[in-house]
């Protein structure tokens, strides 16, 4: 009767994989439009628009009064603006970011539209290629349905990987690439032959031109290699040649990285100061948890993290364990590579020199990828046990338990993600919905500000069209000194049913108070305080 039985759980396997498939792909696009579209996706508009945010910020720094849509102009490409003008704005202001996605996006933007619905299309999509690649990878490394079905289905309902793929970066895609990359190195391990070889380093470099922290996934291949190849040998050769073919046609990008290497500084300045370890590990376990379960908990308020934490960290942790028992060498060695490359190289550097790095999810996608991998492995070990001791049947029970919590954790926190208009990831901009319909409920509003031009770009996708601004914006990726208020800034504000300042810095707080005006708190917003005479 074993035969039926495993033909029969393979079907009820099939119809899971389709089922999460469908729900998964259901909840990508549900209420996208309505997502605060927050500082980092601003950004990736004005690059694919071809625009440098000093142009921007050039624009409305002397603080005459505009309306909330007037920004918008720099989130929509001008006829003017080619591809060109995107490859320059990242080269002077954005170096760090490799250019593949901001390409995609800047014809995306001209073909299908430049509204928040419409840039969230692009990664969407390339969050759908991210399946068969993970199935392809999973056939290479474990040759096993059950792993491949029960890996893909944990990636439909992961709540992180919807963060990813609503998202107007280049992370969805980043993905994707990772895991064709890998499969292609385990395929050209496989063949030994020239075209699979050759199909390695065009992933290699797909990879490269679309998220610089790619660098690191090639390491872990590379640390993977050499531990089950040895140094030496016609496989090893392969690969270095492969792989240095795949960096080479990196090589046009990482010289403009290095020659603006101050700006990549500048830009990337706020991962670099330091926290104590305390924050840190509280981070990386809180991180873990997002990759199966995330209800918008924030760390250190929510009594429910002193559950979820610990029961991920226990999972990823048996996972693990049982991978490392129970699997091939080749199998165990190439998903802790994967992991471990990327955390160890982001973690290593925080707890030396000091920064965040580590804490920031999206760059550990790497690692979470396999993380998934190892616990997809672990169900269908349990799963798949068909002895009929007692030991064999709580083996299923507990295989089975894990799928349940994990699918479930997985597709509530999916659906109620989508029924919100922020979540934790939108960063600064968390606010903006509630600082928004605080200010659109005035008849007459007007909001003074010298916030960073990306915040600016924002709130203005909340705003209504009555909504009058004063601007003093200040630069993120540009540096520009601190000025005085503008005299115009503060004429006619009796006009005005009511004046609000939208994250002003303390220089321009400081200069109101000594011009006897002040300053209110609105609700329990920290961002936005009502400018009283």
């Amino acid at each position: 009767m074993e035969l039926p039985i495993r033909n029969f759980q393979l079907t009820c396997l099939r119809g899971l994989v389709v089922v999460a498939l469908l729900l998964g792909l259901c909840l990508r696009f549900v209420n996208v439009e309505h997502k605060v579209y927050w500082y980092d996706e601003v950004f990736t508009s004005l690059r694919a628009a071809g625009y440098t945010e000093a142009e921007a910020v050039e624009q409305f720094v002397d603080g005459r009064e505009i309306e909330a849509q007037r920004l918008q102009q720099y989130q929509s490409p001008a006829p003017e603006r080619d591809l060109t003008a995107t490859l320059q704005s990242l080269a002077q202001e954005d170096p760090q970011h490799s250019p593949l996605y901001y390409v995609l996006a800047h014809f995306w933007m001209r073909q299908f539209g430049d509204g928040a619905a419409d840039m969230r299309l692009l990664p969407i999509l390339f969050s759908l290629l991210a399946f068969p690649c993970l199935y392809w990878l999973c056939q290479e490394l474990f040759d096993s349905p059950w792993v491949s079905g029960l890996a893909v289905a944990l990636m439909a309902l992961s709540p992180f990987q919807l963060l990813l793929a609503q998202e107007s970066r280049q992370y969805s895609l980043w993905v994707a690439t990772i895991l064709l990359s890998s499969a292609a190195l385990l395929r050209a391990l496989r063949l030994q032959t020239l075209l699979a070889w050759g199909l390695y380093a065009a992933t290699l470099s797909l990879a490269l031109y679309t998220y610089l922290f790619s660098v690191l996934v090639a390491a872990g291949h590379g640390l993977y290699v050499l531990a089950t190849q040895g140094l030496r040998g016609k496989t090893t050769r392969a690969y270095l040649l492969a792989s240095l073919a795949g960096s080479l046609t990196f090589l046009p990008w990482l010289l403009v990285l290095l020659g603006n290497w101050s700006q990549a500084l500048v830009a990337t300045e706020a991962q670099t100061k330091s926290f104590e370890l305390s924050y840190l590990v509280k981070r990386w376990a809180l991180n873990l948890s997002l990759i199966f379960v995330d209800f918008d908990l924030e760390l250190g308020r929510d009594p429910a993290l002193k559950f979820l934490i610990p029961l991920a960290v226990l999972l990823v942790g048996y996972s693990l364990f049982v991978l490392v028992r129970t699997s091939p060498k080749t199998t165990w060695l190439f998903v802790l590579t994967l992991i471990g490359t990327t955390a160890l190289a982001l973690a290593l550097p925080d707890l030396i020199l000091g920064g965040r790095r580590s804490s920031v999810a999206r760059y550990l996608a790497p690692c979470f990828l396999g993380i998934r991998l190892a616990v997809a492995y672990c169900i269908a070990a349990h799963l798949t046990t068909w002895h009929q001791s007692p030991w064999g049947q709580w083996q299923q029970r507990l295989g089975q338990l894990m799928l349940v919590l994990v699918l479930s954790g997985g597709l509530l926190s999916c659906v109620v993600n989508s029924q919100s208009q922020t979540w934790w990831n939108k960063g600064k901009s968390y606010d903006n919905p509630q600082v928004a319909q605080h200010v659109n409920q005035g008849s007459n509003p007007l909001i003074l500000s010298d916030a960073r031009m990306g915040q600016l770009l924002s709130l203005s996708y909340l705003l209504d069209p009555h909504v009058r601004l004063r601007l003093q914006p200040t630069c993120h990726t540009c540096t520009l000194e601190s000025r005085q208020l503008q005299p115009d800034l503060l004429d006619g504000l009796d006009t005005f049913s009511s004046v609000f300042l939208y994250q002003p810095s303390k220089l321009m707080r400081s200069q109101l108070t000594e011009q006897n005006y002040q300053l209110k708190p609105v609700a329990k917003l920290k961002d936005l305080w009502q400018l009283v005479p």
